[in-house]
């Protein structure tokens, strides 16, 4: 994915209100922007060339400057991403969508060669002064500005932080204080009034007091309080209080109840409550039972968490079925797609549609290494050996994962070429990779 040409040129660094925006280059600009923030996939190339076009017939729009400037930013020459800079803080002057989006793109940059450090806490402090920033978006700046900041430059922005969001969203920012360490702040916060009549006030307030190992008056609060919580509610309370006071079943406690009551949301809170323990076993098994109770109460991270989780325990069809519902939640993801295909190539279901989904996935982003393993996974399992060869050796000197070591050595296999079919397996374990990939190996190995 080329960067837009500096031949668009000087058109990509004014700036004009006086042109008025086309539905055309707004349509476009959303399409690749769109791509931009998606991480799997990239800019069309066709798009790409219809930007620069659209720039050369209307120079100062708003939307076509600065969707190039945030291509040129992630994608271009130091020459281009200092100049993309300039373009976006020009943009960033505005008090519209687009000149938050500008601010959003310099604050959450990776630092990088032109992309300094004073650059994304300029554009966060900025965003923090911006009349469209969201609170989610408004502590995603402090967080920012907390990893730049010296502590003592960081101790101004908390408190600026929790003056603008106290009034906006105090539940979420009393959440995001315990979360980053300030029990203390939350408890100053929401007050034991608050606490009693919200259950949103009450588990920040709830949660603080056993930070700081109040358990006593956590315990009174929780009693004060049940009148406004469901049974769920409740449940994941007892949870917190066990936890905290050292109950190794606390977690396995709630998960019960919740498997027993069919309760899929109170099944997701106790699966990340696993998490946070750091029992992967006990959130796998949440959410493995959310997905048979109602699959659309678990959300897209979950799902994420549940696919890594199944893959880390070897359980394949388990993590197929979570990365089948990534898959359809969202298939322009093209990541989803392709692992989708993969899990379902090992788990035997028809090759021949798969292996039509694996080369519509490749055609798409035809340099991602990943995607060609499993196009060569289909084009084995189709009885292409010759076919698979070539899209693994079109992965260049991409490193393999041990199941990528596997499938090429069953290629081998496939192929006739045993010798070097026999180095590439030779110190290959089957507990670093999932049994089917070992099954594999050995399926094609044993028929020689």
């Amino acid at each position: 994915m080329c960067a837009i040409a500096l031949t668009v040129g000087s058109f990509l660094w004014w700036k004009s209100s006086n042109v008025r925006e086309s539905s055309v280059a707004v349509k476009l600009s959303d399409e690749i922007g769109h791509a931009l923030d998606n991480p799997d996939l990239s800019p069309d190339t066709a798009n790409i060339q219809r930007l620069a076009v659209l720039l050369k017939h209307d120079p100062h729009n708003d939307h076509l400057r600065l969707v190039a400037a945030r291509i040129n930013l992630s994608m271009g020459s130091l020459e281009e991403r200092i100049k993309a800079k300039t373009t976006l803080h020009e943009i960033s002057l505005g008090r519209d969508a687009n000149s938050k989006q500008a601010l959003k793109t310099l604050a959450f940059s990776p630092i990088t060669m032109g992309i300094y450090p004073d650059d994304l806490t300029e554009a966060a402090y900025k965003l923090h002064k911006h009349p469209l920033t969201t609170p989610v978006e408004y502590l995603r700046a402090t967080e920012v500005l907390f990893r730049l900041l010296e502590t003592a430059e960081s101790n101004p922005v908390l408190e600026s932080t929790i003056l603008h969001l106290r009034s906006r969203d105090k539940p979420l920012l009393a959440q995001w204080l315990i979360g980053h360490g300030y029990a203390l702040r939350a408890l100053n916060l929401v007050d034991e009034k608050e606490a009693v009549s919200s259950p949103g006030h009450f588990f920040p307030r709830y949660q603080a007091l056993l930070q700081t190992g109040s358990m006593d008056k956590a315990h009174g609060l929780l009693q004060k309080a049940e009148k406004i919580l469901t049974a769920d509610e409740k449940a994941r309370a007892n949870a917190y209080l066990g936890k905290a006071l050292g109950d190794p079943e606390a977690v396995t406690k709630f998960i019960n109840w919740a498997m027993q009551t069919k309760a899929p949301f109170a099944l997701v809170k106790a699966g990340r409550l696993a998490l946070l323990g750091h029992d992967g076993n006990a959130a796998r098994r949440a959410y493995a039972a959310v997905l048979d109770i109602d699959p659309d109460a678990l959300g897209y991270d979950e799902c994420g968490q549940l696919l890594q989780l199944a893959l880390n325990a070897r359980d394949t069809p388990l993590a197929l079925r979570a990365v089948k519902i990534l898959r359809d939640r969202h298939p322009g993801r093209l990541g989803n797609r392709n692992n989708a295909t993969w899990l379902a190539l090992l788990l035997a279901e028809d090759p021949l549609p798969l292996e039509r989904e694996a080369e519509s996935i490749v055609n798409a982003v035809s340099s991602n290494p990943n995607f060609l393993s499993t196009l060569a996974l289909a084009k084995l399992l189709a009885g292409k050996p010759d076919e698979a060869i070539q899209a693994m050796r079109r992965r260049g000197g991409a490193p393999l994962l041990q199941g990528e070591k596997a499938l090429l050595a069953s290629v081998l296999f496939a192929q006739g070429k045993d010798v070097e079919a026999r180095k590439w397996s030779k110190d290959l374990s089957s507990n670093r990779m999932l049994p089917e990939e070992w099954l594999l190996l050995q399926k094609f190995k044993g028929k020689k």
